[in-house]
């Protein structure tokens, strides 16, 4: 965004410093006009809204790989009736996860823990997880 009264531009430092001045009812340093505020706001909270929404689609490949593995957990959990089982024992049930270390599988059941979709108790010192 240019300057209305003169062709040198206006930082954004500078246009944000204006707004605060206009809020405050102090003198506007860069002349900043109401209506060059309102744009200004309006296009960067519409860059935040872009910025936002793609970071949300982004997934590297690991991630994609573990969405996957949540969904094997998920599905094997839901044939046990309510039964819980460790970390362990899901990592031996299911085909996909056999070489998976124990941290790894518990990440993963952790990070179902966290959106609601398994239950963890502990019984004995171990991790049981079984379906919400």
């Amino acid at each position: 965004m240019t300057n209305t009264t003169s062709s040198v531009r206006v930082t954004k430092a500078q246009r944000f410093a204006d707004i605060r001045a206009m809020l405050c009812g102090e003198t506007i340093v860069n002349g900043t006009t109401v209506d060059e505020a309102l744009m200004f706001i309006d296009h960067e909270v519409e860059l935040l809204t872009r910025k936002n929404a793609s970071a949300d689609k982004r997934q590297n490949a690991t991630q994609k790989a573990n969405e996957g593995y949540m969904a094997e957990i998920l599905d094997y959990l839901a044939t046990l009736d309510g039964e819980g089982k460790t970390c362990s024992e899901i990592g031996k049930a299911i085909p996909s996860l056999f070489d998976f270390n124990t941290s790894k599988l518990s990440s993963l059941c952790n990070t179902l823990v966290k959106r609601g979709l398994v239950v963890k108790a502990t019984v004995k010192g171990k991790s049981i997880f079984k379906l919400a």
